[in-house]
């Protein structure tokens, strides 16, 4: 029994991603913190020598041969090593550009992995009321603005921090764009969502069109029809500024949104804690599947007109699958290898080797009123996936 599977017994998914120190101790670790005594790492002629808690140059060749097994970047400065080889966090450092790095205990990343996925079940439930409620708000707002008379003064009062963050999340949810934060982007020259500039963003009544960098220097080119996102989207590049999603405070001054609003609006509002990057796990999961569910469908229409019953070999199997994160990774801007690993639940890949995808959406059909009419037919399949992969 794995780790992932000895916690579904004591804690849902989501409480025990929130406690890292329940986790820890599921996986078999000890939580710990690079604050405490830890091993240093020292230049030392042309290469490192590692300096112990008590101040003195450890010489043993075990310990020795296990640093270098930690494989940790030569470039990093500042190396905190764990005393304890079973802590979670084993290894921190700064690299190049001063930015703080980690390096987790392999069960602890396997956990966290499974425990992620393991919550897009109740983060898609939860998915009709963030819909309804992002969807009402910007309905509003839209309506301000199409009656108003006196344009300067509509921009300020409609243009409030709920409304642009329900412009903001309902991109999030029709694109999967990553979220970003200020210093990615001033230290990167790359955007997430919450750092698009106005140059950024092309707008016609209809069309909102997105090019920009994103993460490791990738292009993107987002096309989106909405006229009412569209209308409240073009009102938000319209505030003086660079940024594009910014709002007017109660006291007439702007500012802008940043990763930590759309969180806390998210949790708020879906009763639990998700975060922006669960939209991008939903996304590649969906991707995946609806492009398997295809290929399984596509198969068995062949198998019924010819009258026979074919087995795929698993060479086609795992081309079908290649090519389905292929599909997954271009919809979020991913290397596909980061992709799969990632941002598609693998009970997607395990259903379709099975060639289960179809039995397990029509043995799980949805059957809740919210949940059918919020969700669209790729993402009711998804979901019905993964709660078979429950049982």
């Amino acid at each position: 029994m794995t780790a992932a599977q000895r916690a579904s017994d004591k804690l849902s998914p989501i409480n025990l991603y929130q406690n890292a120190e329940k986790s820890a101790k599921i996986a078999g670790l000890r939580y710990v913190s690079d604050q405490q005594p830890g091993v240093r790492r020292q230049r030392w002629g042309r290469g490192f020598s590692y300096i112990d808690v008590d101040g003195t140059r450890i010489q043993e060749p075990k310990r020795r041969t296990y640093f270098k097994l930690l494989a940790i970047p030569p470039s990093w400065k500042d190396v905190w090593i764990c005393c304890d080889q079973n802590g979670h966090l084993l290894v921190t450092g700064r690299d190049l550009k001063g930015r703080k790095q980690y390096r987790y205990h392999p069960e602890w990343t396997a956990l966290r992995e499974q425990l992620k996925f393991d919550r897009l079940i109740p983060f898609t439930e939860a998915l009709p009321t963030l819909r309804k409620t992002v969807q009402a708000e910007i309905e509003r707002a839209a309506n301000i603005i199409q009656n108003a008379r006196h344009k300067s003064r509509t921009v300020k009062s409609t243009l409030d921090r709920s409304t642009v963050i329900a412009a903001t999340i309902q991109l999030l949810d029709r694109t999967f764009i990553r979220i970003g934060n200020t210093q990615y982007a001033q230290a990167n020259q790359s955007y997430g969502l919450t750092t698009l500039e106005n140059k950024h963003v092309d707008i016609s009544s209809a069309d909102i069109e997105l090019h920009y960098v994103g993460k490791s220097g990738v292009s993107r080119e987002i096309h989106l029809q909405d006229p009412t996102l569209a209308k409240l989207v073009k009102r938000c590049a319209e505030i003086p500024g660079q940024t594009l999603f910014q709002y007017f405070d109660e006291e007439g001054q702007k500012q802008s949104v940043d990763s930590g609003d759309i969180n806390e609006y998210l949790q708020n509002t879906m009763d639990g804690p998700f975060s922006a990057k669960d939209f991008r796990t939903w996304g590649g999961t969906v991707a995946a599947a609806t492009s398997l569910l295809e290929k399984e469908k596509a198969r068995e229409e062949l198998d019924e007109n010819e009258a026979t019953q074919t087995t795929p070999s698993q060479k086609m199997l795992t081309s079908d699958i290649v090519d389905a994160v292929k599909v997954a990774a271009r919809q979020l801007g991913n290397r596909p290898a980061t992709c799969r690993k990632y941002y598609i639940h693998p009970a997607v890949f395990k259903a379709y080797e099975a060639g289960r995808l179809g039995e397990a959406i029509s043995s799980h059909p949805i059957k809740e009123a919210n949940l059918a009419n919020f969700l669209d037919l790729e993402e009711q399949n998804t979901l019905s996936v993964l709660r078979a992969n429950q049982l």
